[in-house]
């Protein structure tokens, strides 16, 4: 009996451990190098050397593409930003993710195709340069809040969040002409 007893702690306690080690990165909000403050959409927002501004939040249903139609898991969020760097050495912009009020997190998508100025996949910004662009989301619709991060090392990075608001467009209205003749029936 002492040998099943020991067997079972040997593979029940690696798994407590795993639990409690991962159980502080399921609410995305509470990262421990989070700011704490939350900022609108259109702020500039400082993290490390790197300075974030959404500029612009879109959703799409699909996006066009040289090889047809991209269509989402769920919709695609389609966010507008600029990036600065305020350090004195080249650095790198890590891909980005939403929050959700709940918690869950999207990371954001490695694939530009169908976003036009796509900021890309790879992207460094040299000292005293800004880059502009667009990045990519496939997440369900809603509010989110976008996790900024300055790059560097896990245990040293800084990050901040960004309120991204549900905002759906109305669908585009067809221009009428009142001086147009109307067409033959």
């Amino acid at each position: 009996m002492s040998v099943k007893l020991s067997l079972a702690a040997i593979c029940v306690v690696p798994a407590v451990m795993a639990i409690l080690l991962t159980a502080g990165g399921c609410s995305g909000i509470g990262k421990s190098g989070d700011s704490g403050k939350t900022y609108t959409l259109g702020s500039d927002v400082s993290v490390g050397q790197l300075t974030y501004t959404v500029v612009h939040s879109e959703w799409r249903e699909s996006l066009d593409s040289e090889e047809g139609p991209r269509l989402p898991k769920d919709r695609f969020l389609v966010l507008t930003l600029r990036v600065s760097n305020r350090g004195g050495g080249e650095l790198g912009v890590p891909l980005l993710t939403l929050v959700g009020e709940d918690g869950k997190e999207y990371r954001e998508q490695d694939k530009g195709l169908g976003v036009p100025q796509w900021l890309g996949l790879l992207r460094t910004v040299r000292p005293a340069e800004t880059e502009n662009g667009r990045i990519l989301f496939d997440a369900p619709q809603a509010g989110y809040k976008l996790r900024v991060v300055s790059g560097g090392d896990v245990e040293t990075e800084k990050s901040a969040l960004v309120e991204i608001p549900l905002h759906v467009a109305p669908p585009p209205v067809k221009s009428v002409d009142p001086l147009a003749t109307p067409a033959a029936k």
